[in-house]
């Protein structure tokens, strides 16, 4: 028994590893021109660290309820390999989104949310030009995930069996409970991602934050919905202050050469040459 739970100690200490190197990749980018001390970047990572914890820990939840009850107590052939993928299914696409946001952050200036599923659907024309300009992010990613699943498998293929008993079954229970209570806090308010805005600048609010939790955060918060209301008609609300403009033209057309350009949704990077360079 002490066998597993240190393993899972060691995925998940893998993991919290790769989301700060993303981390500090996140801030040599972005926050280069920031003035650190060591004081405020040790405690940049130390909160970046206990976000990542509750979002690891939550994504992690199918698997972990997987290798403490489910894997124990069935005698598969291939269980091994099971628990492998399972932990990769869970990691790996949220791990993506961390690394598309390496890129993308520069262009909404603030972590992904579930709104990006709805970006994608928008904009699936432009993923070649996207792939095609930022190439070497899609190959860091790969080489990452191979090397990441091949560690799993070492990690995981050191597990051993253990007998599915009640002292078993209420150390992993209490094992979860831990880890729900460092993922929440202990404090009344749980962690958002909210939460770096009580101890640093709303600037560093990105940079102590992470993709993962912020997407979770986005797609189980309540969402409100203001109803449509209509004070007046179209007919009286035009009459009371219209809108649309008829300006008649008493001398004729000069045919002067007019150019007129209608810009919708235009990146900054087009107007700032220091940028686009």
């Amino acid at each position: 028994m002490r066998k597993r739970l240190s393993l899972v100690l060691k995925l998940f200490l893998l993991m919290l590893a790769v989301y700060a190197l993303l981390r500090l990749a996140f801030l040599l980018i972005y926050f280069d021109n920031e003035s650190w001390t060591f004081a405020k970047a040790i405690r940049s990572f130390y909160w970046g660290a206990r976000l990542d914890f509750a979002a690891l820990f939550y994504i992690n939840l199918p698997f972990l309820v997987y290798y403490f009850f489910i894997d124990p107590a069935t005698r598969l052939e291939k269980k091994r390999a099971i628990a492998v993928w399972l932990f990769a299914m869970v990691n790996l696409p949220f791990l993506a989104l961390n690394f598309i946001d390496l890129v993308y952050f520069r262009y909404n200036h603030r972590r992904s949310t579930v709104d990006l599923l709805q970006v994608f659907g928008d904009s699936t024309s432009a993923m070649g030009t996207f792939i095609r300009d930022y190439w070497y992010v899609l190959l860091l990613f790969i080489a990452c995930c191979i090397s990441l699943v091949r560690r799993f498998r070492k990690i995981l293929g050191r597990s051993n069996d253990v007998r599915f008993r009640v002292f078993y079954v209420l150390v992993c229970i209490g094992v979860l409970a831990l880890g729900a209570g460092i993922a929440r806090g202990f404090s009344k308010r749980p962690i958002q991602p909210s939460t770096p805005l009580l101890y640093f600048d709303a600037r560093l609010q990105p940079l102590v934050n992470n993709s993962t939790f912020n997407f979770l955060y986005s797609a189980v918060r309540k969402q409100t919905h203001l109803e449509r209301v209509q004070y007046f008609s179209d007919s009286k609300a035009d009459s009371l202050y219209p809108v649309r403009q008829q300006y008649v033209q008493t001398r004729p057309f000069g045919k002067r050469n007019v150019v007129v350009f209608v810009l919708e949704s235009f990146s900054k990077e087009y107007f700032d040459g220091e940028q686009k360079a």
